[in-house]
This record gives structure tokens, sequence and C-alpha cells, in this order.
């Protein structure tokens, strides 16, 4: 092993060329790409629209050359490129066009393409233009539709909008004072304050709030210069003649006295160029112009806060309890350059104030470059490092791996919990003694409600109880039975092998297997009753040449225990493999016929038993195309889950069923529909009622829902909250198989039914003439409770006799009629009864 590792030097050299080689190429790439830099675009040009989940758009109030526009476009794209949004952008350009005509005209292009395309899942508007429009066109444009504007200067305009319910957003404050402040501080002996605006709304807006600002500084004296009253280079001598105790503002100047409209990059050069002091501004576009700086809008801040607000509207958020922003997103921005020129140290700014135009320091100019040097530096100076120490360590770790190699392939064949072997070492077990041709009996045990315990008691005393199981298995089997073997292969499952055909007569034996896992166990003092379900399989029972069919039989085995009754154990029989692969088949062809709704619906009649007149029908399924009777396939469509889509189609058939027949002209009866216990778990199904009885006009006192007992007593919550959604619709309940199950007559007294029907068998032992007291009085109590009673299975003129003289409501059975077809059905004549008289 020595040399094997001393032979390790030469990888590690050839690595450490390698990564000097690396190094090598990093610096070269780095300064290829210096050379040859290309500049990014801030967004994709395309995207593929199909890739969006959802669509917003952004409507300016400006054009996108508007030094404002871009920022807040920027800020907007931040968020919604990460989470795959969508944003289309519309301009109003008012800044160039404020006039009536151009917001008619913007109308009647963007109504053009909403009205050609899907509408958009949320609005964000930029300025007050914008707010103002979209708030006049809401119900047309934008019925529906979130809005979310920013930058909006007119705090009564913000405020009026956020009383809207699907608009909100933030008010753009102008910082004006907190700029005269700072540059109060960094110009201390300025007395002058000096504006510049113009006479455009905007410029004379600004130079008001600059006049108002005024009241709080009185030591001071506030001038403004209208530019738009000068030609350029007057403005610019003007400029010339400001004296050195003052300080400047850019409020808000395009226009000049000849009508020439320049933008705001453009003015500002001229004032910082013309100025002999520093020039300040509240407002965002200038900086890199020459203007010193000021606290100032941050328009991509207001763009990024407006997609959050967007985003968490879709997540699901509530646009109403969203409150009107009334400070917006802000920073101090100055420029080092023209800070340095007048010489104001950096060190009177704000904290966080964000400066352009800095000279990066070695590091910062550099530290591309450098971090991923200085890091592979440390990874070659590590690895060095470890090649000298390597034949030290390479030993430790081989040992150790060795350890863990065991210490894997023992948790991968054992229980973490029990340390008993799990069901891949049983699979294992089971093929060696296949391949050996050894007769052996396989026992598998499930326990008898440990989720219960598990509840009751706690998991973790759960998994104790678990322990002392595995303990006993040990103790009370593994050492008791030479050559036997046990394996925990589920939460609460365990298998026990006996080298041994177990025959069913061993009852000695399989009591104390058993003992094993119903005797109570003892925890902390206190006493867990245990028992369990067993089922057992002998190698002789079927030819067992695979794991897989070993535990399959094992599995059908313990099936019949638990239906058996629990806490006992079961010898496999094939009768009961036979019986789930008949199963398996029946859910095949139902889910056959569930996909091409091949079923058929046989009503049959029920009728007034005073005045022999028809009175409804009971809706019974059918297969259309295949032999199965409802008595295979409804409790497997029931133990499948499928009994819910069966139901759907059941209920809808129905439904176009009654319209059929009302649109044939003939007289509409009442039909009463199955719905089981299974059903439940389709909670939306008095909602789909409803919509079919809209669909097809079917009134609500023409559909009948027929229930049984089980579901009121293992679904209490689920029942009540079905009952009530049925009783709003005005649909009536009818309790059926009344007499079998639980049949409790107590249970009549608070179910909330309309009918109770009486199930043959209960009809066939009391419908006696020794017990014909009890019928008549289940039939006075029955009314006694204002319900009506429908007899199920009367064959005989006799029973319908009787059953009439005790007053029963309703008669249902082959008295009267089998089930037939619809266009048989309501052709029936109950007063020519088809059955035996």
């Amino acid at each position: 092993m020595g040399q094997k590792f001393k032979n390790l030097h030469m990888p590690v050299a050839i690595i450490l060329a390698v990564l000097v080689l690396s190094v090598l190429l990093f610096f070269c790439f780095h300064l290829w790409q210096t050379e040859h830099k290309v500049e990014q675009q801030a967004f994709p040009l395309y995207q593929d629209n199909a890739s969006f989940k959802r669509r917003v758009l952004f409507i300016s109030s400006y054009h996108d050359t508007f030094e404002t526009v871009m920022s807040q476009r920027m800020g907007l794209m931040e968020v919604f490129q990460k989470h795959n949004v969508q944003m289309d952008t519309a301009y109003m350009d008012t800044k160039n066009y404020p006039t009536e005509e151009n917001v008619r005209y913007f109308h009647d292009v963007l109504s053009y393409k909403l009205k050609h395309q899907a509408p958009y899942d949320a609005v964000v508007l930029g300025d007050d233009a914008a707010l103002l429009f979209a708030e006049k066109y809401q119900d047309e444009l934008f019925p529906g539709i979130p809005m979310v504007f920013i930058c909006v200067n007119d705090r009564n305009t913000a405020e009026s909008a956020a009383n809207n319910p699907l608009i909100t957003g933030a008010i753009e404050n102008y910082y004006l004072e907190d700029t005269i402040d700072l540059a109060r501080n960094m110009c201390p002996s300025a007395v002058n304050i000096i504006g510049i605006y113009d006479d455009t709304p905007p410029g004379i807006g600004d130079y008001a709030e600059f006049m108002e600002v005024a009241e709080s500084y009185p030591e001071c004296d506030f001038i403004g210069i209208d530019a738009s009253k000068l030609t350029r280079g007057e403005f610019a001598e003007r400029l010339a003649q400001i004296s050195a105790d003052s300080i400047v503002f850019f409020l808000d100047a395009h226009d000049d006295k000849d009508g020439n409209r320049y933008g705001v990059p453009e003015t500002a050069r001229l004032i910082a160029e013309c100025s002999p002091v520093p020039v300040f501004r509240a407002l965002e576009g200038a900086m890199g112009e020459g203007i010193i700086g000021g606290k100032m809008v941050d328009f991509r801040a207001s763009g990024r806060w407006a997609a959050n607000v967007v985003m968490n509207i879709f997540n699901g958020g509530d646009i109403k309890t969203m409150p009107l922003e009334l400070e917006g997103e802000s920073s101090y921005v100055f420029d080092a350059q023209v800070m340095e020129h007048y010489g104001i140290p950096e060190s009177i700014l704000p904290e966080g104030t964000k400066l352009i135009r800095q000279e990066p320091s070695f590091w910062n100019e550099n530290r591309s470059i450098l971090i991923p040097t200085i890091g592979i530096v440390a990874i070659l100076l590590l690895l060095l490092f470890i090649a000298l120490r390597n034949y030290e360590r390479v030993s430790r770790m081989s040992q150790k791996l060795t350890e863990t190699i065991e210490l894997l392939d023992y948790q991968s064949m054992h229980d973490a919990l029990t340390r008993l072997p799990n069901r891949q070492a049983a699979e294992a077990e089971f093929k060696r003694r296949i391949l050996r041709h050894q007769d052996f009996t396989t026992i598998i045990v499930d326990m008898d409600n440990f989720k219960k315990i598990n509840d009751f008691y706690s998991h973790s005393i759960g998994n104790e109880l678990l322990k002392a199981l595995a303990q006993r298995i040990r103790e009370r089997f593994l050492r008791v039975y030479r050559g036997s073997y046990a394996a925990r292969i589920g939460g609460d499952e365990f298998i026990l092998v006996l080298p041994e055909l177990l025959e069913e007569e061993n009852t000695e034996k399989l009591e104390k297997i058993l003992d094993i896992f119903r005797e109570p166990i003892v925890h902390e003092e206190r006493v867990v009753p245990l028992s369990a379900s067993i089922g057992i399989i002998r190698s002789n029972d079927e030819e067992l040449n695979t794991t897989d069919l070993i535990f399959a039989n094992a599995d059908i085995a313990l099936v019949d225990a638990k239906q058996f009754g629990k806490n006992q154990y079961v010898f496999y029989r094939s009768e009961t493999k036979r019986s789930l692969q008949r199963a398996n088949e029946v859910e095949n062809i139902l889910r056959r016929a569930i996909e091409k709704e091949e079923f058929k619906v046989l009503y049959q009649p029920q009728v007034n038993a005073d005045t022999q007149k028809m009175h409804g029908f009971e809706a019974l399924a059918r297969l259309s195309n295949a032999d199965v009777y409802p008595g295979e396939f409804i409790p497997v469509a029931e133990n499948t889950g499928l009994i819910v889509q069966v139901g759907r189609i059941i209920t809808k058939k129905v439904i176009q069923q009654l319209a059929k027949w009302r649109d044939e002209g003939h007289p509409l009866y009442q039909v009463a529909i199955n719905y089981s216990c299974g059903q439940l778990a389709d909670e939306s199904y008095p909602k789909y009622l409803g919509e079919l009885m809209k669909e097809y006009k079917i009134p609500s006192d023409l559909i009948e829902i027929e229930v049984t007992e089980s579901l009121f007593i293992a679904n209490n919550k689920q029942a009540h909250d079905l009952f009530i959604d049925f009783a709003a619709m005005g649909v009536k309940m009818a309790l059926d198989d009344f007499g079998t199950g639980y049949s409790s007559l107590s249970y009549l007294t608070y179910l909330p039914v309309d009918v109770v029907k009486i199930d043959k068998a209960l009809m066939d032992t009391y419908l006696q003439d020794e017990m014909e007291d009890f019928m008549k009085n289940l039939v006075k109590l029955i009314h006694s409770l204002n319900m009506k009673i429908v007899v199920e299975g009367v064959e005989h003129v006799v029973q319908f006799e009787k059953l009439k003289r005790y007053h029963a409501d309703i008669i249902q059975g082959y008295y009267f009629s089998r089930p037939m077809p619809a266009e048989e059905a309501i052709q029936f004549d109950p007063s020519h009864p088809q059955g035996e008289v």
C-alpha cells in the first residue's frame, strides 16, 4: 500500500502544473476581455411570450427618452425578469405633447391593442398623467385589473386614487428641503439660494414649492431665475453673474425665450459650466453633467417597489389592504469629481450616499481579477500542503473508509430503529432459501391499529414499542426456533420465517408466535395493549420461485386475517387470491367504462300506495358493455375511489334524461339518485349537481338523494356539511337500506332526511302475520317524525295490500316492475302491476 500512495505524488504534481497554467490563461483571458468588452443590454430585445406566466402593462406619462422613464423600467424589469413576468410599455409622451388631443390619440391606439389581445394581469402607472388616464378609462380598458402607481406628484390625486379598491401606489416626494439643508451644511457662507425654473407647468410647480420652503429659512434670500424669459445667451450671462455667497438649485427648466426646448442633461451642463458656485438638484436626470447632487427620488428603486407590490398581488395579496405609500423611494446622490472641484469633503455626506464618478482604488479597480487570483493561489498552496502530508493522511482515511463501507453495508440491510434485518435483507434471505430448495413457512405480521397508538401515546412511544417488539422477537422466536429468520419490512410490519412447513393443526406453536405481538407492553408505567393480524404462507402452497410472489401471497393471507376481524392468524387461501384478481379485473373494466362513459341507467318505478299512481323512479347504474353486475362493480368502485366518477356520470345521465322526457312532452316524476359513503371525497358534488340542474333547467324537487346510515356514522362532520348543501339547493334526502347495517331507530330522531326506505330484508322478516305490529308501529314512528316511508322489494300483492293498510307511502319492487330502460319506464302504467299476484 505504501508504494501505491507514493505514486500519488506524480498526479499531484500534474494537478499543480495544470492549475498554474490555468492562472496564466485566466490572466490572458481577462486582458483580452478588457480590450474587447462589449456593453450588455439591460434587457433582452425579444423573448418568446409563450414562456411568460404573467403579463403586466407599464404606462408611462412620458417618452422613453425622458430621464426618469428608463430608471423606472429598469427597476420594474429587475423584479419581473426574476419571476418570468412579461412587461409591455406604452408611452403617453405628455411632456412633449401636453394636449387633450394627444391623450385621445393614446387612448384610441391602446384601446385597439387591448381589444386584440388577452387582458393584462396588472397595470403599473408611471407619474401623474398615467394615473389620471387609468382612473378615467378604468372600466373601459382595465376592468377588474389591479393597478399600482409610482412617482405621482399631486398628493390629492394620489389619495383619491388610493380609495379605489383596485388601485394603490406611492407618492413622489420632492426632497427640496432635505437638499437645501445639506447644501447649506456644505456651503455655510451662502446667504442666497437661487432656483432655476421655466414657465412650464412642472417648472411653475417646482418654483412654487421652492418659494414655499423659503419660509423655513428667514435668514436666506430665495431668488428665482426664469429661463423661459431669457435667450440661451442671456441665460448663460445671468448664471455667470451669481455671487460667491450663493448656492444654485436646478429645479425644472427646459424652454428658453425663443421657444426652444432642451433636455435635462443639456440644460444641466450649461448651468454647471456657467455657475461659479455648486449647483444642487432634488430630481434625477442631471447627474454626471456637472451637478453636484442632492436628495432625490430613486426612480429605479420606485420601479422595484411597484414590481414587488404586483408580485405580492400575484401571490394572493389583497390590493384593497395595501395602503398608499406616503414616502417614496429616495437616496442621496453626489458627484465625487464635482465635490472635489469645490473642495467639499466626502465625510460631510450622510451615510448611505451614492457617489458617482468616484476614482476607484487599486482594489476596487482590479478586484474582478484580484479575488479569483488570490483564490487560486490559496488553492495552490493548500494543495501543496495536502500533497506533503498526503501519505500520512491517506493511510488513516483508508482505514476509516473500510469501516464506513462496512457500516453502510450493515445499514443498507438493517432497520435503523429495531436493528432487525430490513425488507431488502429479507428478499435476499428468501432468494437463498429458494435456491437451496428449502421448505419454509413465511409469517407476515401487521400490528392492528398501530396508528392509533402513535396518535394517542405519541410517535416516540410508538417507536419504543417497536423496539420492545423486536427484542421479544429475538428472545421468543429467533432464539427458540433454530434456523428461523425475522425482519422488519415496514412501519408496523414484520416477517418471520420458520425452516419447516407449519401445519394448520399446530395451533400451540401458532398461538405462541401470536402471543409475541398481542401481549401488552409496559412502558414507563403505562400498559399499552397490542394485537396483530398474521398471514401465513408455506413454500409448498404454490410454486414460490420469486420473492415477489412470497410477499404477494403473504399479503393476501394478511388481507384475509384483517377481514376476519383482526387479532388472529390466517393461512393463505388461493380463492382469496382469485377474488383479488377478479377485483382487479373489475377495476380495469370500470376504468375503461369511466373513460368512455359506458354506463346506462335503469329506472325502477316508485308507486303511491294509496292512489296506485306514479310517484317517481330510483335510478340504478349498470355497465353497458360488460357482463358485470352492480353487486360486483359497486364495491370495487367504493374501495378504489372510482365511485366518485361513477356517481357523477350517473347523475349527469339522470339529469339529461329528465330534460329529454320534458322535451318529448312526458310528465316528469321525481328520480332518486344513490349517493354512497365513498362519494364524500367528492366535496364539490352538490355544486356539480346544482350546475347540471341549472344547465338543463331541472327543478330541485325532481331530485332525491339516497344515502345510507353508514355515511352518517363514519363521517359526521362531512355528512352534516353535505346535508346543509343539499338542503340549500332544495334537494330532498332519503335514508336508504333501513333495516340493514346499524338500523337503530334512535338514528331516525336526528338524521336530516325527508324519506326512509325500508329494506327488503326488514320487510320480509316483519311483514308476517305474527310480526305485523312491528311494521305498523315502524310506519307510525316514521310518520310521527314527519318523514315519508318507501318500502323496497315488494313482490306480492299480499305484501302490497298489507303495506297499503299500514299507510306506507310509496311502494317499490318487482310486484309493480323490474328496473327498466328510460323509454319503457316513462310509459309504465302502475295500474297494471307486472309482478306476482
